[in-house]
């Protein structure tokens, strides 16, 4: 009956959501269907909204999807690109982003403020224009700007500007085809807890029975888990994968977890990183929780019990994991859980890697599935007490383990006084661990902030003092080094004395390199759009730390115009609304990377 309850709340709450968002039309003649869900999860933030296919193609009308006045319009570099927003009379808002262009009024005017200064990138606040347009007007025209493939992205916000999920609204979408699990991963969630003789993530994939059922099987564990699923969901006609909606575990006599895709809060898009975990090894962040993780609680978190985390007992237990999209089709797999009278033992030896250990917030599991609890002060050797940090040693390294109370702020200094750390208050959602770890013999200055797979709330600043290892004239800067990608990422940063200051946003391997060399210009070419607009471009590259596109001049023929670039294409363009190309056409160029080496050049085209 409690069950029964708490779902006709449940969709009592939905029906009265739809009833308040139930006047729009399709936003866009290019396709009825979609190539991602809303609170799907990106580099940094939830899907705000829903995408729309546009097969690969750009330039296809994008309506008012209902009437309102165009508030703000914005071209960014990354993110939304070309974007619009709407208010309407009921005080709700529309969002219609990476178009390749708006309709010629709303371009000429943020153009001429473009052309003031020469930016690519600008916000404007538009309400005093009072540029109205009916429901079904054309406002701009599909394109790829910003981040992504050619696509349509159309958001609905409430009164309070917070994305809703769109689907919520009269809007529809052809979907008769359930989501799939692929693969259920079990999380120890004490140093104690062993899952079929391992203290380390185990992952299961489900088998179907004769009837269609999934089932995990039976598994054997002492200690409090937590569950992960990979997941995802498809509808009619397109191959893209998208999120599902709802998630729900549960046994014949409650509900453990139940979460559901409805709306958040912008201030909240950070949360993305609890929603989201690697595996055990991997890099991609491709298992969704259904256990509260830290402190801070999802904006997509309906039903808890005990945080979502199960306790086995003697007693064979069977959990239901049910997935469901927006058109209620569902897929549920379910697995046996019990603890055994006997102890666990190990089963599996991990190498003696410190980047294979398992990492949580109060514990490390190693080698041989021992385990290092981190709220004792009982392992390695005492470094700072009054500072909580102690010093592990493992082969060539030496460690630093320092306990981040989120409240407040940390200045963590390692052992050889090379490297310094400042976490600001709120660095973490929780209390965790953090280590230092000082690698003593590589060639290139390095280092290792741990765990990698603790994401950070705010960056945070790091000192390394080069010392005997500087040479004078090398451009030094600090680099994010993804060992499965075997890359090297740039990390905002710059050189003082002998000193590498950066401001990191994640964790994980670090190095220092010189960047002395200036951005190489591969191709120049003007070119005309789809849309009959005259450009220039330029194919750039730059192998460390980027094109720094705002400090870049581009002049054809004497004049001065908007530098635009495109980060998936590696391509400086040219921008000028009067531009219109000579027969010959001297082009000059001032190229600059983020690590402060510049170029110029000229060519005639």
């Amino acid at each position: 009956m409690k069950f029964f309850l708490f779902f006709l709340f449940l969709s009592f709450l939905t029906s009265s959501v739809k009833a308040q968002f139930n006047d729009y039309i399709w936003p866009t003649d290019a396709s009825p269907y979609l190539s991602s869900t809303f609170a799907e999860t990106r580099s940094a933030h939830f899907h705000a909204g829903l995408d729309i296919k546009t097969w690969g193609k750009e330039g296809y009308k994008v309506f008012a999807s209902k009437s309102g006045n165009i508030i703000r319009m914005a071209i960014t570099s990354k993110g939304y690109g070309r974007v619009l927003y709407m208010q309407h009379e009921d005080s709700t808002y529309t969002v219609y982003a990476h178009l390749q262009r708006f309709i010629p009024e709303l371009q000429s005017y943020i153009d001429s403020v473009r052309m003031l200064d020469y930016r690519f990138e600008v916000d404007l606040d538009v309400a005093s224009k009072n540029w109205y347009f009916e429901q079904g007007e054309i406002i701009g025209y599909t394109g790829s700007t910003g981040i992504g493939p050619p696509h349509l992205h159309f958001e609905i916000r409430n009164k309070e500007n917070k994305p809703i999920n769109a689907l919520l609204s009269n809007l529809s979408i052809k979907d008769s085809i359930p989501p799939k699990i692929t693969s259920v991963m079990l999380i120890p969630m004490s140093d104690t807890t062993f899952i079929d003789g391992s203290k380390f993530p185990k992952i299961y994939s489900p088998n179907q029975d004769s009837n269609g059922n999934l089932n995990i099987g039976k598994i054997e564990a002492t200690g409090p888990i937590g569950i992960a699923i990979q997941e995802y969901d498809q509808a009619e006609v397109v191959t893209n994968k998208y999120a599902s909606y709802e998630f729900l575990v549960s046994t014949n006599a409650d509900t453990h977890f139940y979460s559901r895709h409805d709306k958040f809060d912008f201030n909240e898009s950070k949360t993305m990183f609890i929603d989201r975990i690697k595996a055990h090894g991997s890099h991609r962040r491709s298992f969704q929780t259904l256990f509260q993780e830290e402190e801070a609680v999802m904006p997509f978190y309906y039903k808890l019990l005990n945080k979502g985390i199960l306790y086995p007992s003697s007693d064979t237990t069977t959990y239901t994991i049910k997935v469901s999209d927006f058109k209620r089709n569902s897929t549920s797999a379910t697995f046996q859980l019990i603890r055994p009278f006997k102890p666990l033992h190990s089963i599996n030896n991990i190498e003696p890697n410190i980047h294979s250990w398992y990492w949580r917030n109060n514990w490390i599991t190693h080698e041989n599935n021992e385990s290092i609890n981190l709220k004792k002060n009982d392992f390695g050797n005492t470094w700072d007490s009054s500072k909580d940090q102690r010093i592990l040693y493992s082969m060539d390294n030496e460690m630093l383990i320092s306990r981040i109370i989120p409240e407040h702020s940390y200045h963590i200094i390692s052992p050889n006084r090379k490297i310094k750390l400042h976490f600001t208050s709120n660095s973490f959602f929780d209390t965790t661990s953090v280590a230092l770890l000082t690698n003593l013999d590589t060639e290139l200055p390095s280092f290792s902030i741990l765990p990698e797979t603790k994401m950070v709330r705010n960056t945070y600043f790091v000192e390394y003092y080069l010392g005997h290892q500087f040479v004078n004239n090398q451009n030094y800067q600090l680099f994010h080094f993804d060992r499965l990608k075997d890359k090297y990422t740039y990390v905002p940063s710059k050189l003082i004395g002998r000193t590498v200051l950066g401001q990191p946003h994640v964790l994980g391997d670090f190095v220092i390199k010189a960047d002395n060399a200036p951005p190489e210009i591969k191709l120049v070419k003007v070119t005309t759009t789809t849309f009959g607009r005259y450009q220039v471009v330029f194919e750039v590259e730059d192998d460390l730390s980027g094109i720094n596109f705002k400090k870049c001049e581009i002049r054809v023929n004497g004049i001065r115009g908007i530098v635009e670039y495109d980060f998936e294409e590696d391509q400086l363009i040219y921008i000028h609304p009067k531009f219109n190309p000579a027969s010959r056409n001297r082009i000059e160029i001032i190229l600059i990377d983020n690590a402060g080496n510049s170029r110029s050049d000229m060519f005639y085209r």
